[in-house]
């Protein structure tokens, strides 16, 4: 829900990546690059062997730290193996999406100009998967956000080779 916005802090996000269940080698090296961040040093290099872990479980924890029920309902999506994507706003919202079929594709096509507003509010009401906007939200929305999140959404459907999204599956 987009009025639940909220930034984060360095303990709610520490208590995040225990409750998604963190491996421990993961979360010290997290940590210790937050630290060195803060501190406006250079983080050490994430190692080979956990680096992917150390990209899934901090956007794990991010998403957790909005909406714990947010979270499974991602969690469940990556452990099937689905293709999701990851965006933040301004005010550090996750916002993950999937890529758009081709069905609904279609329909949108059927029943919209795809350069209109009504054609970016369809495609981010079937593919954003968290939060879930509903219709009254996607329309008071920041103009935007919305523009943004269907771009995107078109991107990893296939609609734009040139960029590279940032995938959650490792």
């Amino acid at each position: 829900m987009i009025a639940d916005s909220k930034k984060i802090t360095n303990e709610q996000y520490e208590e995040a990546l225990k409750a998604v269940g963190t491996p421990q080698p993961v979360y010290n090296f997290i940590l210790q690059s937050k630290e060195m961040l803060e501190a406006g040093k250079q983080p050490p290099k994430t190692p080979d062997e956990i680096s992917g872990d150390v990209f899934l479980y901090s956007m794990f924890a991010m998403v957790y730290a909005h909406s714990p029920q947010d979270y499974e309902i991602v969690r469940k999506h990556v452990d099937e193996g689905s293709d999701v994507y990851i965006y933040f706003n301004e005010d550090e919202t996750p916002y993950v999406y999937r890529p758009m079929l081709r069905t609904e594709f279609t329909q949108a096509m059927k029943q919209f100009e795809p350069s209109s507003p009504e054609f970016e509010d369809f495609v981010v009401s079937k593919c954003v998967i968290v939060p879930k906007l509903s219709a009254i939200e996607i329309k008071t929305a920041k103009a935007g956000l919305i523009s943004t999140l269907a771009k995107l959404i078109m991107i990893v459907s296939g609609f734009d080779a040139n960029s590279t999204p940032i995938s959650m599956k490792v």
